[in-house]
């Protein structure tokens, strides 16, 4: 089997990022939810595209060392902006089958969080 994997990475400013934890108006997280989208698909739009099924592996890396829960993190935006570039079909779980999500190790640039996203196709 040849190399299957697709990567693109996110800078993103620390106020762009949504936890669930914090809660608010809907209305906020769907425009962080816009800009992550919209980064993501410019991010991604030379990758060749995936056909079939996809495994999701997200990489982060914080400007600090604070415990976090990183699936309070929405990883949302950058999912819908890999649909629009074209890696994945669609992000519905017949065809992103598992997403997983670890700490990177080091530190990201004050202010920033750091996002790399690996998709991978998985057996048919």
């Amino acid at each position: 089997m040849t190399d299957t994997a697709r990567a693109f990475t996110l800078t993103v400013p620390m106020a762009q990022m949504h936890s669930s934890n914090q809660g608010g108006h809907w209305s906020i997280e769907a425009k962080k939810r816009k800009v992550m989208r919209q980064m993501a698909r410019s991010a991604a739009r030379d990758l060749a595209p995936i056909d079939g099924k996809a495994s999701l592996m997200v990489w982060f890396t914080f400007p600090d060392r604070i415990r976090r829960d990183l699936d309070n993190y929405s990883i949302k935006g950058g999912i819908d902006g890999a649909v629009d570039a074209g890696i994945i079909s669609d992000d519905r779980a017949t065809v992103l089958k598992p997403v997983a999500r670890d700490l990177m190790d080091g530190r990201s640039t004050k202010g920033f969080a750091v996002l790399t996203f690996i998709f991978t196709e998985v057996g048919r």
